[in-house]
């Protein structure tokens, strides 16, 4: 219940900022204004920032590794 409820309210923010008009942050040139947000987000005790800014680091990683296939796997199979 508790993960829930702190997704949801990850969710509801993530929302309200693009609402605002900010995008883009899964663009790797950002992952250094990522980084820093979080560390300042951290000394303002803003958890809920934290655990997103934390998510578009974790997937702007995850993009960058290189997609392993199988033999006689095709991308279009995934």
């Amino acid at each position: 219940m508790a993960v829930r409820d702190f997704a949801k309210k990850m969710e509801k923010k993530m929302l309200v900022k693009y609402k605002q008009g900010l995008r883009g942050w899964d663009d790797i040139k950002q992952k250094g204004v990522i980084t820093q947000k979080l560390i300042n987000n951290i000394e303002k005790d803003d958890f809920i920032d934290v655990a997103n800014l934390s998510m578009m680091l974790y997937f702007i990683n995850e993009m960058q590794k290189p997609i392993e296939l199988k033999d006689n796997e095709f991308i279009s199979d995934l």
